[in-house]
């Protein structure tokens, strides 16, 4: 849905109560090089990574549906002040190679695996994701818990999105079912999400940043009433799914990183500071 926004951050959760992760510390180096090159992920195709900074845990960033490795670029410069930052662009997005095949997110969470061994990028990770980019992260740490020692998902998109969507109007359903059947990476788009259903992620620090304004235009008022609460719901639900989950309401709309770049740099640098 299209998205709106105002200011002001308000923290509904907080502390992590203790909650202990198994990822793996290391020592931070003293000097990380830049990186910033494709990697052969197969023999038909690569994949875009970018790194700056130096220390641990390595940031690792992961874009929205229809985004690269830019739409962090708000932020990604003050936070490679403080460790390792990495964004990379998923198959078909920015500088990455198309994937003729149709894909899961579970196909996305390999392809990262792989192209961070290939880049000598080792954990631990602290994950970052934005919407769709939120799901790959979710399942990232459910698959991997060993390496990643934090979350942060920036307005992830919620895994109840569609049945959210068909329970308002038909109208709605199909639109949202429509637009996500013809998605740019050619992501099988209901399989992703009942693999991050089925998932369930480590007892790890969490932070769920979460937009107040989701409102579409082209609906009426009850409409997006409906489906905002239906998307409050949902965040409030994931904050709730790690004991110490954390849930922090940022007014406004979905881009939270470019509204509000210096919320996002706060939020990253507290789970930086839990984590270390």
């Amino acid at each position: 849905m299209a998205l709106a926004l105002a200011a002001c951050s308000v923290l509904i959760v907080a502390g992590w109560g203790g909650a202990q992760h198994a990822a793996q510390k290391q020592a931070p180096p003293r000097h990380d090089k830049p990186l910033s090159g494709l990697f052969k992920i197969t023999a038909e195709r690569s994949m875009f990574l970018k790194c700056s900074g130096s220390g641990r845990p390595t940031i690792v960033m992961d874009a929205g549906m229809g985004n690269d490795h830019h739409a962090w670029d708000g932020v990604v410069p003050a936070l490679s002040k403080l460790t390792r930052t990495c964004a990379f662009d998923r198959a078909a997005e920015g500088l990455s190679d198309f994937d003729l095949r149709a894909r899961t997110l579970r196909d996305s969470v390999s392809d990262l695996k792989r192209l961070l061994g290939l880049a000598g990028v080792a954990p631990p990770y602290l994950l970052v994701g934005h919407s769709f980019g939120g799901l790959e992260t979710r399942l990232f740490a459910s698959e991997h818990p060993r390496d990643v020692v934090g979350l942060v998902v920036v307005d992830a998109t919620p895994t109840s999105l569609l049945d959210d969507a068909c329970s308002i109007t038909v109208d709605l359903c199909d639109l949202y079912r429509g637009s996500w059947a013809s998605n740019p990476e050619n992501v099988k788009f209901e399989v992703s999400l009942r693999q991050v259903k089925a998932s369930r992620l480590p007892h790890i620090p969490l932070t769920v940043m979460s937009a107040t304004n989701h409102s579409d235009p082209s609906y009426d008022a009850r409409i997006n009433r409906l489906f905002e609460a239906q998307w409050q719901s949902a965040q409030q639900r994931l904050a709730e799914s790690v004991p110490g989950g954390k849930l922090q309401v940022v007014q406004g709309g979905h881009g939270i990183q470019d509204e509000h770049p210096r919320l996002v740099i706060a939020a990253i640098r507290t789970m930086l500071e839990k984590t270390r």
